[in-house]
């Protein structure tokens, strides 16, 4: 859409309107205006960061923050703008795309322009006169409908999360939206899909083979299993799998990271059915099975752990001395080296 706009060339767009409601425009000759909102709207997200950095600067007595008692400055937002290595991700619905690949990176560039000239006027901060960092990838979602028409409040069509809320869990509603995002084309949502994709895939295919193998695990070796050496294709071949998926959110491809999710509890199943350990569970084979599938599992859950991350710390604790996720470096979470980890912990 983008570049159709860039192909046809770009033209003249009003940044003002003539309505009563608004942000008046202090400039002589246009004091009965107000801004556009879609000109004035993305500003926000530079000024936004810039309050809640002040407000993490100085925050009221009562304020339980989020920081585990980390210092906090009203210099933070500095890290976000003006830092290079910075990426910054737009979420947001395709009647959106405009103002924020067209309009925002102009403002963007026009301040940067400005500040690389050395004519920037007096701001009320200073220190914000360094180039900031542009879009990097906006991510542009189709609609999600409902029982195949537009949410709309008037109409009554439409389901809040607190009513989603009154009966299924977070973790439960962000699986299922997740499935569901509208990536590549209008997706429909139903109850009776909602619920199908959590009692199906969540609960049958991913919780059960957590449950079916913690149950054996716990009934038979106490909660521990025997450490053998794990095959090296075996490793490679989820280490690939977590390769995959690690590929798919860097490209924002969350429905294809979650069927990648998905194929990796199914090989899990697949494999603990395959070995049988419950024949003969404390055969030589049967614990080399066992264990490989409690690899498989971990594997899972470094990959599931951004779609139901209560779900993983529950099931991780489940395990003897089992590390809770939010204790692994995010930036090497999906490396088969804390894979092998989380195994060594088992």
């Amino acid at each position: 859409m983008t570049l159709g706009f860039l192909k046809e060339g770009l033209k003249a767009r009003p940044v003002t309107r003539n309505i009563e409601w608004g942000i008046p425009v202090d400039i002589d000759g246009y004091r009965d205006q107000v801004w556009y909102v879609w000109f004035e709207a993305v500003i926000g997200y530079l000024f936004a960061s810039i309050e809640w950095s002040a407000f993490l600067g100085n925050p009221p007595a009562d304020y339980v923050g989020i920081y585990n008692g980390k210092p906090k400055s009203e210099s933070d937002w500095h890290e976000y703008w003006h830092n290079p290595e910075v990426k910054h991700y737009y979420f947001l619905g395709k009647d959106n795309i405009p103002f924020h690949t067209i309009i925002w990176p102009i403002q963007l560039m026009m301040f940067n322009t400005r500040v690389n000239v050395k004519n920037f006027p007096t701001l009320p901060y200073e220190d914000m006169v360094q180039e900031l960092n542009l879009p990097y990838n906006v991510v542009a979602n189709n609609y999600l409908l409902l029982n195949d028409a537009k949410f709309s409040k008037s109409t009554g069509n439409f389901i809040s999360v607190a009513d989603l809320l009154k009966d299924y869990t977070q973790d439960q509603i962000r699986y299922a939206i997740a499935r569901l995002l509208p990536e590549n084309k209008d997706a429909n949502f139903t109850m009776d899909r909602f619920k199908e994709l959590i009692n199906n895939e969540l609960v049958a295919t991913i919780a059960n083979l957590y449950y079916r193998v913690y149950s054996f695990v716990l009934k038979n070796y106490g909660g521990s299993v025997q450490k053998q050496k794990i095959d090296g294709n075996f490793v490679k071949k989820l280490k690939d799998k977590l390769d995959q998926v690690w590929q798919a959110f860097e490209a924002v491809q969350l429905t294809r990271a979650l069927d990648l999710v998905l194929g990796i509890a199914k090989l899990g199943n697949t494999h603990f059915n395959k070995g049988a350990p419950w024949k003969d569970p404390q055969s030589k084979d049967s614990q080399r099975y066992v264990q490989e599938t409690v690899f498989i599992l971990n594997t899972l859950s470094l990959a599931l752990w951004p779609f139901v991350p209560s779900l993983i710390g529950k099931v991780l604790s489940w395990f003897k001395e089992a590390p809770t996720i939010s204790n692994l470096n995010i930036e090497q979470i999906y490396t088969v080296v804390k894979v092998e980890r989380l195994v060594e912990k088992l």
